[in-house]
């Protein structure tokens, strides 16, 4: 119910909002205490991709691939932030689709206005790719951008910055943890570590 309630508020936020490299919410309503979303139909996801690639010996999206495919991603967040003053707070391969060979951010259920002071986060981050702020209940306008650096390296190398187990671990390393980022191209270092 809680949760609920919390999805169907960012869904109110984000329905007026239209960018191309959002995913379109054609209708959602609360049927029989369930929150049916209608959307678009994707493709597939970026996990998808990644999983396909990994079976075929890769270790994850060619460089190339990988940065039009979050500059998609990124372009939609910027304008969430710059015009709304929205954060998403759940960047991950699984909430990025692919449509038409372009990348649409879907999966509002996190959505933030940053000019809400009772701005907290009761559940259901993805610890794995959540910014240090986001676990002091604190997002911040770089909230997304560190969560896309994250999952850059996680997409391009195969392996994450961090190497915890459980949330515990994720929340401590984010925290006060230097993200290891040996595993990507000296040239990536810098940009990575700045986002």
């Amino acid at each position: 119910q809680s949760r609920g309630s919390r999805e169907l508020r960012s869904l109110e936020r984000i329905k007026g909002v239209c960018h191309p490299f959002l995913l379109t919410l054609e209708r959602f309503e609360a049927i029989d205490d369930q929150l049916v979303i209608v959307t678009e139909l994707a493709d597939c996801s970026l996990e998808d991709v990644v999983k396909r690639n990994c079976e075929r010996g890769s270790c994850g999206i060619p460089r190339e691939a990988l940065l039009a495919y979050l500059h998609d991603a990124a372009d939609a967040l910027d304008y969430l932030h710059q015009r709304y003053q929205l954060q998403h707070l759940d960047i991950k391969p699984g909430n990025l689709l692919l449509v038409g060979g372009h990348v649409k951010v879907a999966d509002f259920g996190l959505l933030k206005d940053l000019r809400d002071v009772e701005c907290s986060i009761v559940g259901g981050l993805t610890p794995i790719y959540a910014p240090p702020e986001v676990f002091d209940g604190r997002p911040s306008m770089h909230s997304d951008q560190y969560s896309l650096a994250v999952m850059y390296q996680e997409l391009l190398t195969g392996s994450r910055p961090f190497g915890g187990r459980t949330i515990a671990q994720w929340a401590t390393q984010h925290v006060h943890s230097a993200p290891n980022l040996e595993p990507l191209p000296p040239s990536d270092r810098p940009i990575v570590a700045k986002a």
